[in-house]
C-alpha cells in the first residue's frame, strides 16, 4: 500500500510502500488540477515541496499498470 506521510507535511514529503525501480511518475497537482511539481526523472521516495504554497493538492503516482492519487495539505 502506498502512502504519503507526514500530512500535513511543511518542507519534505516520503512516500512509503514504494518501488522507485518500477515508478514511471510522480505528479502534484493543485485542487484545480495544475501541475505544481513533476518528478518524471531523477525518482525517489522523497519529496523536496519546500516552495510550495499553502494548500490542498493531489500527490499523484503512476506505474506502468496503475495511478493513485492522495490527498496532501501543505501547512508551513
Amino acid at each position: 500500500m502506498i502512502d504519503v506521510f507526514p500530512n500535513p507535511a511543511k518542507d519534505l514529503i516520503h512516500i512509503s510502500g514504494l518501488k522507485v525501480d518500477v515508478l514511471s511518475k510522480m505528479v502534484l497537482k493543485d485542487m484545480k488540477g495544475v501541475v505544481v511539481l513533476d518528478k518524471s526523472e531523477n525518482l525517489s521516495k522523497d519529496l523536496d515541496i519546500s516552495k510550495i504554497e499553502n494548500g490542498a493538492y493531489l500527490v499523484e503516482i503512476s506505474s506502468a499498470k496503475s495511478t493513485k492519487r492522495i490527498k496532501l495539505i501543505i501547512q508551513k
